[in-house]
């Protein structure tokens, strides 16, 4: 480097250290410096950085340095989901593993779809805390440990907390397919369907009885459950007996309901005729319900 040159270098650098309202003079007395080559006139410089507290020293812009907070956030994000997410934390730290999971399902699922740089690890530990929430169920010995696992009601909404099995419908929410498909899961949502009807389909004879008295006896059936408060007819406590009687109920409506509109629109009477429809119409809609 000319002598010229240097001293014009050393000229500049005084003036910009002069100048230290601010921190751009001194980034430029920094580039100077490097480019006179003087190591410690560059250490120098580097410690009046100090007197500027509030700048961000890391050289990245104001965009840069979100860009990387966010994705430090994002990582220390998935380290936690990983630590909890983990089979000793959720046996060990929680009062209620299944219910831990189940949520923890929902929170996976959520991150998966907002963090897309992660979403492969997020899919991963979800099926990680699925798998243990079918480990809990396979662990049970009988269906009455199963019915008691599935009947907690901790965790549900007030209206869930009336069903049978809360948990279910919050797996159900979870989208935890392998925990509800799971043989353990599947009877016990058997035998709630059929109630006491255990042996429904392997006798002919008792399934037609049934039928019978739940489609072609039902408003006789549910009239005497309605006014003894079911204390004479017990199968209408069964899911199964119930939907049968309903359906039977909507596919008599609907077929009353046909006959009456495709019957009597001809003659002198027809308005009465559509006036009486309309109570009897109203009339079965009651009666049907």
């Amino acid at each position: 480097m000319s002598l010229t040159k240097a001293q014009g270098h050393i000229r500049r650098l005084l003036a910009l250290l002069f100048n230290r309202k601010s921190v751009e003079p001194t980034k430029e007395a920094l580039l100077t410096a490097i480019c006179i080559g003087s190591r410690p006139l560059v250490e120098f410089i580097l410690s009046l950085f100090y007197e500027f507290p509030g700048e961000e020293r890391s050289g990245a812009c104001d965009l840069c340095g979100r860009s990387a907070r966010c994705l430090t956030n994002s990582v220390i994000l998935l380290d936690t989901y990983r630590a909890i997410s983990s089979a000793p934390f959720l046996w060990l730290a929680c009062s209620d593993p299944l219910l831990a999971a189940l949520n923890l399902a929902v929170d996976l699922e959520v991150c998966e779809e907002m963090e897309k740089e992660h979403k492969v690890a997020y899919g991963e530990l979800r099926r990680n805390v699925a798998e243990f929430a079918l480990k809990i169920v396979e662990q049970c010995w009988n269906m009455n440990e199963i019915d008691t696992l599935l009947s907690y009601k901790e965790g549900a909404t007030l209206v869930d907390g009336e069903l049978r099995f809360p948990r279910i419908t919050l797996a159900l929410q979870a989208h935890m397919k392998s925990f509800l498909a799971s043989i353990g899961v599947q009877t016990a949502m058997k035998g709630q369907w059929r109630g006491m009807w255990m042996s429904y389909g392997k006798s002919a004879c008792q399934d037609f009885s049934r039928h019978l008295r739940h489609i072609v006896f039902y408003p006789f059936l549910a009239t005497i459950h309605a006014f003894s408060a079911g204390k004479y007819i017990k199968t209408f406590k069964y899911p199964l007996a119930r939907y049968m009687s309903r359906l039977a109920s909507y596919i008599s409506f609907l077929i009353v309901l046909i006959c009456i509109r495709c019957f009597g629109r001809e003659g002198e009477q027809a308005s009465e005729r559509a006036l009486l429809d309309s109570g009897e119409f109203s009339f079965l809609k009651t009666v049907s319900l």
